[in-house]
């Protein structure tokens, strides 16, 4: 997508974004007019291009980057990975890490909240976007603004509105109601514009049945791809991404968070299922076949592990097929050419792998918690614990541990679902690395040691230290390697992969939950059997609903490591009264130490000897900023902040 240079990529935002027309501000020196820019298809165009990105803070694009892109220009990390309680990350302690200690203390406020690093609060920005679509939408229907090709119209208007439904998206995802507009807010806009307007925060259902609506007229035009097939073009809206947004959409305003009690199961199930049926008629399927034996093996876990430290590539013919939205990194440009400095694979590479002083990292950030181990099943296909009630304690150091399963307390590390070993590094896995001193030159086999001691009080490389400012070392026993490719550190980087928003498994997992809750258990089977079928998993038989809900939830939490949705789906699946005391009040660690006959203790132990902050009922959502929060409750004569905040 081209950039538009006589469009002012700074803007002043207020609520919504009811400032002056941003569009028909200039830079100095550029007395270009509306009319002109609107005559013009490539002005036109850059049109579009703002509505995915150039905001406020100057990037090239404003849907979040996520994965290991949060951070404060010293360090990068994973943020809601580090507040699930899939992770404890080693940075809590070190002042420089602000947005982590904040979430860990409880320090946080609607004005210091983590997740709005650098100013970009996506409330403001999700508005801001929302307004630039609804605009482009405007202009972009007037026959006489300029395109180079007639299809082109309906093409750009279809990829506004889908960009217009993903902000919607992530305004549910994070504070739950919000208003709904498809039309700009007016520039002179006041307070009582806003109440004769009831101007109001709607519900999750009521923004999911926009998001819906923007979606299926987006689908309904016959020049919006269905997939991207130039890099030129990477990063812009799809058919596909609009059937995986309305499924999503509706899985959360059906979820007990945000459902108001109020039963849209079955209607979640209908989008859930329309979008599995439309993907698969339209090429997308899991990616089972792993092309690379030479560098992820040829074990069960291969394709998986391929997959998720791969790019997506643009082709009519594309080797991944399971892909449906990637993001679009600053370092690829316009013309898609990636020159390969992505700060996300450098980031991955310094601050979030191995650590412990090796050549090249920082920190090994953040690491898997002994609760997302104990989540992945053995090969016999049996949960470890009992799902319904994993720990006997709060502390999580009395696990229940499930009797039908084949785990072993004196070998905990082996006969495990695949996925855990693309996803964990634990005491005892190997990794390629390049030597140091002598063997310098040469590549080695790394054993990772997270044992604390051996016989004679020597602990090992990658040994267990939770102290307050040692960032070299895991703080759990465990760390992460699902984004690295096997092989990287051999290399002295890692791989280049871009965060996936959206992949043809979680559109599967999404109709297995929805299918569930409607009462359609033999679909709801077969979705959940096909994503454990990539990697071998027996199948999953139970009839019973609330069993079946229980390891649906955790096959999300194993197919979906290490992504974002632990974080949120922790959320929506909990009442508006309650809380994360349960998940995230403690999180525990494997403190290992090593006999003289080479075996090993394990012992269950919590990371810190104080309670994580972020589990009370007000961290169920995000908090409106507050000077969002006040000048909407001064238009409106009510609050608009979210509970607790």
């Amino acid at each position: 997508m081209k950039n538009l240079k006589y469009i002012l990529a700074s803007m002043a935002v207020l609520a919504f974004c009811a400032c002056s027309d941003v569009l028909d501000r200039k830079p100095a020196g550029d007395n270009i007019s509306m009319d002109e820019v609107l005559s013009n298809p490539d002005y036109v165009e850059g049109l579009l291009n703002l509505c995915y990105g150039n905001d406020a803070t100057g990037r090239d694009q404003v849907i979040d980057e996520r994965g290991y892109r949060y951070g404060n220009g010293t360090g990068f990390y994973p943020l809601p990975v580090s507040c699930s309680d899939d992770a404890w990350d080693s940075n809590a302690g070190n002042a420089v890490y602000v947005g982590i200690n904040l979430y860990y203390t409880g320090s946080m406020s609607a004005s210091t909240f983590p997740f709005y690093g650098q100013g970009y609060e996506n409330w403001t920005v999700d508005y801001q976007q929302i307004r630039l679509c609804s605009q482009f939408i405007q202009y972009i229907q007037d026959p006489g603004t300029a395109v180079k090709a007639e299809k082109n119209r309906g093409q750009f208007e279809a990829e506004a509105r889908v960009l217009r439904a993903f902000f919607y998206w992530d305004l549910i995802q994070k504070y739950g109601k919000a208003p709904i507009f498809t039309e700009p807010v007016p520039s002179d806009a006041d307070a009582a514009w806003y109440v004769d307007n009831n101007v109001h925060r709607q519900s999750a259902y009521e923004i999911a049945q926009q998001i819906v609506a923007d979606c299926d007229y987006a689908i309904a035009n016959a020049d919006l791809p269905w997939r991207i097939t130039q890099k030129a073009d990477a990063g812009r809206m799809t058919k596909a991404m609009a059937w995986a947004l309305k499924a999503e959409a509706m899985l959360y305003a059906a979820s007990p968070l945000y459902n108001e009690g109020q039963d849209h199961w079955e209607e979640a199930y209908q989008q859930a299922k329309g979008a599995v049926d439309a993907l698969r008629a339209n090429g997308y399927k899991l990616y089972t076949d792993c092309t690379q034996p030479d560098i992820f093996g040829t074990g069960a876990g291969a394709a998986f592990r391929q997959l998720v430290t791969m790019d997506a590539d643009y082709s009519s013919a594309p080797r991944d097929c399971e892909t449906i939205y990637q993001v679009r990194e600053n370092d690829v440009d316009d013309a898609g050419n990636d020159d390969g400095t992505s700060g996300g694979a450098v980031a991955l590479w310094s601050y979030g792998y191995v650590g412990s002083g090796m050549p090249g990292t920082t920190s090994v950030g953040a690491c898997p918690s002994q609760e997302l181990v104990d989540a992945f099943e053995t090969t016999d296909g049996q949960p470890i614990l009992n799902l319904a009630n994993p720990y006997a304690d709060e502390k999580h150091l009395q696990p229940n541990f499930n009797n039908q399963s084949i785990y072993d307390e004196a070998n905990p590390y082996a006969n495990r679902d695949p996925r855990f070993y693309e996803t964990v590094l634990y005491n005892g896995a190997h990794i390629q690395f390049q030597g140091e001193g002598a063997e310098t030159n040469s590549i080695v086999d790394y054993e990772i040691q997270t044992y604390v001691s051996d016989a004679n009080g020597n602990p090992g490389r990658h040994h267990l230290d939770a102290t307050a400012v040692n960032t070299l070392y895991t703080g759990t026993g465990y760390l992460q390697c699902k984004w690295v490719q096997p092989g990287a550190c051999a290399l002295k980087q890692s791989n280049n992969s871009r965060y996936k928003y959206f992949r043809f498994a979680q559109s599967l997992l999404a109709l297995a939950e929805a299918a569930n809750e409607a009462g359609h258990t033999q679909e709801a089977l077969a979705a959940l059997n096909e994503v454990r079928s990539r990697v071998g998993m027996p199948n999953v038989t139970t009839n019973n609903k609330d069993e079946l809900r229980l390891r649906i939830h955790n096959e999300r939490r194993v197919e979906l490591a290490w992504q974002e949705d632990r974080f949120y789906d922790i959320r929506r699946w909990t009442a508006p009264t309650g809380d994360l005391s349960a998940v995230c009040k403690w999180i525990t660690a494997m403190y290992i130490t090593k006999n003289a006959d080479g075996t090993y203790n394990y012992e269950r132990r919590t990371v810190s000897p104080n309670p994580r902050a972020g589990w009370t009922n007000r961290d169920l959502l995000f908090p409106v900023p507050q000077k969002e929060a006040a000048l909407m409750a001064k238009f409106t004569g009510v609050s608009w902040q979210n509970p607790g905040w």
